[in-house]
């Protein structure tokens, strides 16, 4: 029980592999997870100074003192500037619609999309110790858009994608991505 007086509000996905409940070890490995990308992504990109500069994740200020509060973080100095491109707020979106709408999710969602903004890998630049913690907090807060990632590809590359697709275009060059000559770059391991 351990799990759940650090972190009551953090929900337990129940699925045919893993038993419901809080003090779970499962559980307390995701919040784990979920605990580490968040005060990364703060830390790197909510501050002034840093690139890209997401100032509150792009949340307001109510529900960005929330997660500070709720993660036990300290606030950052924040930069007044220009506010994150518009792929942020697409990418956003297309995570919230993927997620049960709870603010706990949104709070990921903007996490995740502060973090598609940089260079790295998307595990790498959430700060995340490899590629399958990534896959599992993807799968706990945006199943259904996990899910939809059948061939694996990579994290960025996939998002984007389907930004393209819900847009119209098409990002391969082949009829399909097996026949594409840029399919070790989306593919290939990370």
């Amino acid at each position: 029980m351990a799990a759940c007086a650090i972190a009551p509000s953090f929900r337990s996905v129940p699925s045919p592999a893993r038993p419901f409940g809080c003090a779970t070890e499962y559980h307390e490995k995701e919040t784990a997870v979920l605990y580490q990308a968040l005060r990364y992504v703060v830390k790197r990109f909510a501050s002034a100074g840093s690139f890209p500069s997401v100032p509150r994740l792009g949340l307001d200020q109510e529900s960005f003192e929330r997660l500070l509060v709720a993660f036990r973080l300290e606030s950052t100095s924040l930069r007044q500037a220009v506010g994150p491109p518009e792929d942020f707020w697409e990418l956003t979106s297309l995570l919230i619609e993927s997620g049960d709408g709870s603010e706990e999710t949104r709070w990921v969602a903007h996490a995740v999309a502060t973090a598609c903004l940089a260079d790295d890998h998307l595990w790498q630049d959430l700060g995340l110790p490899d590629r399958n913690a990534l896959t599992r907090l993807l799968e706990r807060y945006f199943r259904p858009l996990r899910e939809r990632n059948v061939g694996d590809m990579r994290w960025k590359k996939f998002f984007y994608k389907q930004l393209c697709e819900r847009a119209g275009f098409h990002a391969c060059k082949a009829p399909s991505c097996r026949e594409c000559s840029d399919y070790p770059t989306c593919f290939g391991k990370e």
